[in-house]
C-alpha cells in the first residue's frame, strides 16, 4: 500500500450545490471559497493499493457544465472528465436526472 497526497477540484461553468466526491468509498472534505464555482482539496492523503476507486456527484440548475479531476500533489493527473447536469448517466443505465450529475471510475494506480 502506498501513502499518496491528491489534489481533488471540482470545478463549475455556474455555481455548483451539494458536491460529493468519495475517494476508496472514503467521503473526500472539499469546500470553495468562491461562492460554489470550484470546490476543492489540495491535501487529501489517502493509502492507495491498485486501482483507485472514484465517485463525484454535483447538483446545479439542468446543463450547468463543470470539470473535475484527481491528480497527484506536484504530479500527474490521474483521472479528469467533464459534464453537464441532466445527462445520461452511464452509472444509471442512462435514465437522466435533472440537475443532478455524477462520475464513477475506477483508475489503475
Amino acid at each position: 500500500m502506498a501513502t499518496k497526497i491528491l489534489h481533488v477540484k471540482l470545478e463549475g461553468k455556474s455555481q455548483l450545490h451539494e458536491p460529493i466526491v468519495k475517494l476508496e468509498g472514503i467521503l473526500i472534505n472539499i469546500w470553495s471559497i468562491d461562492g460554489g464555482l470550484t470546490w476543492e482539496n489540495k491535501n487529501v492523503i489517502l493509502d492507495i493499493n491498485g486501482n483507485l476507486e472514484i465517485y463525484m456527484s454535483c447538483k446545479a440548475m439542468t446543463g450547468t457544465g463543470w470539470s473535475f479531476y484527481v491528480k497527484e500533489k506536484n504530479g500527474a493527473t490521474k483521472y479528469e472528465n467533464e459534464g453537464r447536469t441532466g445527462e445520461a448517466l452511464e452509472s444509471r443505465d442512462g435514465a437522466r436526472i435533472s440537475n443532478f450529475s455524477e462520475r464513477i471510475a475506477s483508475v489503475h494506480y
